[in-house]
């Protein structure tokens, strides 16, 4: 799958090739055609975390209670901000080793966020959505190592 920002960047890069190395044409395209641009170094992964507003409709991936991704820890009866993140980090990143329910979903939303179109992920409290984010960035990053994007 190519975009046309892809495409602009290999032949960017081919022009440098061209101009600093002293490459021919060919030779250029052929080495900027193996390189991977900036944009998808990263297997193409987009993810936006938004703060749910009632008041305003959002195409979006709902994260909030009581869909999967939700946790059961709540700011002030569970601890302080920090201290409910961090427990809210260990619980998720705990689905993700046992393949839990929330790994099927997160493994799901990976899909949908490799998209050219990429991922909107819409929570009440914004701090989870990032911990989601990352925890997404770091299981695209280990599918990456192991070849399965």
């Amino acid at each position: 799958m190519t975009c046309p920002d892809c495409d602009y960047a290999r032949q960017e890069r081919a022009g440098i090739h061209m101009t600093h190395a002293g490459l021919s044409q060919a030779e250029a395209d052929a080495l900027a055609s193996t390189e991977r641009c900036a944009a998808h170094r990263d297997g193409g992964l987009k993810v936006e975390v938004l703060k749910y507003d009632p008041h305003r409709k959002r195409e979006g991936e709902y994260i909030g209670y009581p869909r999967t991704l939700a946790g059961e820890f709540r700011f002030g009866f569970d601890g302080t901000r920090e201290e409910v993140i961090g427990k809210y980090r260990a619980w998720l990143f705990g689905e993700v080793k046992r393949k839990g329910r929330a790994y099927h979903k997160l493994t799901e939303l990976l899909g949908t966020a490799r998209t050219g179109a990429g991922l909107v992920l819409v929570c009440v409290e914004p701090e989870f959505g990032e911990v989601i984010r990352r925890c997404m960035e770091w299981m695209n990053q280990e599918d990456l190592k192991h070849g399965k994007t």
